[in-house]
């Protein structure tokens, strides 16, 4: 049965450009992911030195925990409205999440990140007890396609489909649905 080998939790964790950051080395973050149209809610930077979770937050705080795994753990399939995974060839034996906390992996590896998110449609501005939440879940795995597990927030969908984000007004890294269209087109 797998097991934690290492969890935190951060009610006030901050995030600026919608995203919460995780990075291989933290004076490098070179290539933020900046494209979510596969899942709507984490992509990796080409290198795989980044790995980026999208918040409809655009800047202030959410609610995180985290949890480095040593094998699988099972789907948490509580009150999430999107959970996606993706495998990264992580570059380094280190991991900054970008609330401050860095761990020590020891090795290089193939990784999965799961990422959950709950609370994305209720705007950018909120109190406490109403903050965007997110599990993030990271263990070692062999290289496996993308997933999108559930996918039931209109934000990501937004994410997932700019063409889409043209009538709602969305704001995502700062880009207008226009300015998303115009660089990435409709996928």
């Amino acid at each position: 049965m797998p097991e934690i080998v290492h969890s935190f939790r951060d009610d006030t964790a901050w995030v600026e450009a919608n995203t919460l950051e995780i990075a291989a080395d933290p004076d490098n973050r070179r290539q933020i992911p900046d494209e979510f149209t596969e899942n709507g809610l984490i992509a990796a930077s080409p290198d795989g030195a980044v790995v980026a979770v999208l918040c409809a937050t655009e800047a202030g705080r959410i609610e995180l925990c985290f949890e480095l795994w040593d094998g699988a753990p099972p789907l948490d399939a509580g009150a999430w409205q999107d959970i996606a995974e993706i495998s990264v060839d992580w570059p380094g034996v280190t991991m900054d999440v970008g609330t401050g906390h860095h761990l020590e992996l020891g090795r290089r590896s193939m990784l999965r990140f799961r990422a959950y998110a709950a609370r994305r449609d209720d705007g950018d501005v909120r109190g406490d007890g109403n903050r965007e939440r997110f599990l993030l879940q990271v263990w070692p795995q062999r290289r496996s396609r993308p997933e999108m597990l559930r996918a039931q927030s209109d934000f990501g969908q937004q994410a997932r489909s700019p063409r889409e984000a043209l009538s709602e007004g969305f704001t995502i890294h700062g880009m207008t649905p226009e300015q998303m269209m115009a660089e990435y087109g409709d996928r």
